[in-house]
Order: C-alpha cells, then structure tokens, then sequence
C-alpha cells in the first residue's frame, strides 16, 4: 500500500510528539484563561450596570413595595426622544435638555410615608428648594428645584403630590428654563 493510498488516521493527543503536544496543551491554557478573563470582565461589567442602575433612582427603597408603580426613563431614551418631533417645539426643547425622569404611583400607606421621608431627605441632601405649595381640599402639591444663580433656569425639580390613599412623586433630572415651563404651562391652559 502506497503512502497516498494509506486512510489517514485523526492525529491525537497520544499519537502527536511530547513538544507538540505540550504547546497544544499551554495554548488551550492561554485560551481558557482569555475567556476567563472576558468572562470576569463581563461580570464586572454587568455588577456596574446592576448599581448604576438603583443609583439612578434615589427612591428605590420605595419602588420595590407592594402598590407602588415606577416608570423610569434615562439618559439614552431622553437622547433618542430628542430626535424625535413630538409635535411641540417648546416640549422638544425642555426634552433635548433633561437627563432622566422618574415617575411614581404610591398607593400603599406604608411606602407613602416612607416616601414622605425620603423625599425630605433627598431635597436636604441635594440642596433642592421650595418653589411652589399648593393646597386644595385634601390634595397637596409641593415642587422643588435647584435655581440658577440668574433664575432662568431650574435643575432636578421634584414634584410631590400627596392626597388621601395615594402619593405621586416625579423626579426630573436636567436643566430646565423658566422660559420653556411658561410655554408649556400656557398651552395646558388654552
């Protein structure tokens, strides 16, 4: 039988030379390692994200309870809404210029008083002042911000609403102008 007619055989570990065999055997050890690695950084990665993530909503302790609904929209949608024509070019604006909103429904009266807290502590904690109160009936209405210097504009303004058996807390982070609040208060009211 000729060398060319001979059935070739798969070459295996035991059939390859020690030296072979040895680099074979270190390059699948550098490439376990690799994807060891990938993997761990991977990993860290997405424990960063995980805590990014409850960083971004300071109430979190509250949108984990029972009959408290959260809607929470972050700096990545708020870039892609500012592509988008949302029919108002007033709203369009303010939307160009925020990082996040966060929305609450809290009807649950354990985590309404909780919420009640911490909405005293974050307005302490992020040097937030009261820029309007109002009261009607049972309902009150309470909205914090960050003034510029100058008064055009407002940062991180807070609105809490508090009325027998539900609390609404709205959380937007950003820089909002005075100019842009009045234009969309004057369209509501048309």
């Amino acid at each position: 039988m000729s060398a060319s007619a001979r059935p070739s055989a798969p070459l295996s570990a035991c059939c390859l030379p020690q030296s072979i065999h040895r680099q074979t055997t270190s390059e699948t050890k550098i490439k376990r390692q690799l994807i060891m690695k990938r993997l761990l950084f991977l990993f860290a990665i997405f424990c960063t994200m995980l805590t990014s993530c409850r960083a971004q909503n300071p109430f979190q302790a509250i949108a984990d309870m029972d009959d408290v609904q959260t809607v929470y929209v972050g700096k990545a949608v708020m870039k892609l809404a500012k592509g988008i024509d949302l029919g108002d070019q007033a709203l369009n604006k303010m939307t160009g210029n925020l990082d996040s909103v966060l929305v609450m429904n809290i009807s649950n009266k354990k985590a309404a008083q909780k919420a009640r807290e911490m909405v005293k502590e974050y307005v302490e904690q992020n040097g937030l002042e009261q820029l309007l109160a109002a009261t009607e009936e049972d309902e009150s209405t309470t909205i914090f911000g960050r003034a510029s210097d100058d008064g055009e504009n407002i940062s991180d303004m807070l609105l809490y609403t508090t009325e027998p058996g539900e609390s609404n807390l709205i959380l937007i982070k950003g820089k909002i102008s005075m100019e842009q609040i009045g234009q969309l208060a004057g369209k509501s009211s048309d």
